[in-house]
């Protein structure tokens, strides 16, 4: 299917300083397609692990910053066109790498 924008499940990678932000461009890589593409928000849930520190909701005026070793859901859109299937259809042809500048930073399921 045409993705003008899909929902992912995605998992930082712990090394490095890897993060991801809400309006960073990355690469996305499925299959052998590679598009940029733009994160548009992110979710974090109970996987937010400054909540589980202060035991406090987070601030939702401040920016949401994943770092390496957590996971969240997203919404991506793709700044060209791609043809994706989600993860529940066809296992391998729903998963995705995110790499920026040469350097993979996430790795994610489309849900």
């Amino acid at each position: 299917r045409n993705a003008l924008s899909f929902h992912a499940q995605v998992m930082v990678l712990n090394y490095e300083d890897n993060q991801m932000t809400v309006g960073q461009v990355l690469t996305l890589h499925c299959h052998s397609a590679s598009v940029n593409c733009a994160v548009k928000w992110i979710r974090l849930g109970e996987n937010d692990p400054e909540e589980r520190r202060t035991r406090r909701t987070r601030d939702p005026n401040r920016p949401i910053t994943v770092t390496g070793g957590n996971a969240c859901e997203t919404l991506l859109q793709p700044l060209e066109g791609i043809c994706l299937e989600t993860y529940s259809d066809c296992t391998k042809m729903g998963r995705f790498v995110l790499r920026d500048n040469d350097r993979t930073v996430a790795v994610g399921v489309v849900a």
